[in-house]
């Protein structure tokens, strides 16, 4: 097992040990500053176009492979190594061993590689605050810019790479509410907006930072998303709240998630006997802003689930997926439904199995009253785990979003790491 050394002093607030976002590992900082850089940056290499994301990820391969301490593995780490080569399986069966190599290496480096990189570097409760810091800072760092982006439609962060680079990718901009949605440095609105809404609630509970501060932090994460005009994103803030303010404020309540869960079913079948339009429908029509886009994504889904059922094993691969004619647009919004899509239901199964595995391990190590000091932190986690798990039912991971979301991931295995460190020096306490 890796040397890992509990952070005694994690929620007590100490003011000889302060923390910041210097605390964050120079190569899990070189990953995130990376995934805030635009496309244009990248490098042409045997037809293969590197990012900077990817060349980081190439580099911290060679370093994974290279170390001399092993990383022990668990079941949640073998299910997600079981993801990745039924991908390849599916993709060699598909389009050849070939392109199963190329497109497979570079998921492999996307979904591994920044798995085990948050796995491996983040040792101790203060890298994790150092990340959330950077996080914050580099929202704070763009949120000008983005709200010039919503006035004026200028892609800033892409005109200066474009001048570097001479190559541009045109954008189509879109109009929400009289201003236009800001991308940042990212592809899309929707990539800028997963990536600082989704982290909220890791930085709330992990935070160090008193009530004041920790509030204008958050309002950062909160107005970068905002720049998007995004409802998935902006949804994905409420239900964090949700979260939060039903956690600390119905604390007493033994089957407080349970009422949740139960009130969910209830709405669902009430809408589903007295509704006219399918709860799904209904449900979208109003948490969405477009009415027209929430029709799109439930069409996206029937044919979807069509395409699975006749390709249950292996999936589609990169092959075109079966819908209506007049659907010209082959995007998948949802990656849950992409991945199963694209490598069939054994992947989805593997890749659920490490994701929910691991989610109850860490939950129910943090009531562990030796682990206290790790519980806001396992919470936190947590917390982001549901909002990028709820908002992959309407948003695919794609581009910087991929690496980002398999490094939050990887986060919560580093957590895991710790609170298993931190059980053995307890047990071994107590015997001497």
């Amino acid at each position: 097992m890796e040397n890992i050394q509990p952070d005694k002093g994690f929620i007590v607030k100490s003011k000889s040990k302060r923390v910041s976002m210097r605390d964050t590992p120079m190569p899990v900082a070189l990953l995130l500053i990376s995934f805030c850089l635009p496309t244009e940056l990248f490098f042409n290499v045997g037809g293969l176009n590197l990012t900077m994301t990817k060349i980081v990820l190439l580099v911290l391969s060679v370093f994974l492979i290279i170390r001399r301490s092993p990383i022990k593995k668990y079941a949640h780490d073998y299910a997600l190594i079981g993801f990745v080569l039924w991908l390849f399986l599916s993709l060699i069966i598909h389009h050849g061993f070939l392109t199963a190599i190329k497109s497979g290496g570079l998921s492999l480096l996307e979904i591994l590689v920044s798995y085990f990189t948050a796995r491996y570097f983040i040792k101790k409760p203060s890298h994790i605050y150092g990340v959330t810091n950077l996080l914050v800072f580099l929202a704070m760092l763009l949120l000008p810019f983005l709200v010039i982006e919503n006035f004026t439609g200028v892609h800033i962060f892409h005109e200066l790479a474009s001048s570097v680079t001479g190559i541009y990718y045109p954008f189509k901009d879109e109009a929400r509410f009289g201003l236009i949605r800001a991308t940042g440095p990212f592809s899309h609105p929707i990539l800028l907006g997963v990536f600082f809404s989704a982290i909220l609630g890791l930085f709330w509970y992990s935070s160090r930072s008193m009530l004041k501060p920790k509030v204008l932090k958050s309002i950062t994460l909160i107005a970068a998303t905002f720049t998007t005009l995004s409802s998935a994103p902006v949804l994905v803030i409420m239900v964090q709240f949700f979260i939060v303010f039903w956690n600390k404020y119905a604390a007493f309540i033994r089957y407080r998630w349970k009422i949740i869960f139960i009130s969910m079913v209830c709405m669902y079948v009430f809408l589903l006997f007295y509704s006219d339009r399918s709860p799904l429908m209904a449900i979208l029509s109003r948490i969405t802003v477009d009415s027209q886009t929430s029709y799109y994504r439930i069409l996206i889904w029937e044919y979807g689930i069509q395409n699975i059922i006749n390709n249950p094993v292996f999936g589609l691969g990169f092959n075109d997926w079966v819908r209506i004619d007049w659907m010209v647009s082959d995007t998948v919004d949802s990656f849950w439904l992409l991945q199963t899509m694209r490598y069939g239901v054994p992947a989805i199964i593997f890749l659920s199995w490490s994701i929910f595995s691991l989610m109850r391990k860490v939950n129910e190590l943090k009531d562990l009253k030796q682990l206290s000091e790790y519980k806001l932190l396992s919470m936190g986690w947590l917390v982001t785990m549901i909002s990028f798990i709820l908002i992959g039912f309407t948003v695919d991971f794609f581009g910087s979003n991929m690496p980002y979301f398999f490094f939050i991931f990887g986060l919560g295995a580093a957590i895991f790491k710790m609170q298993v460190a931190a059980n053995i020096t307890y047990k071994n306490d107590q015997r001497n």
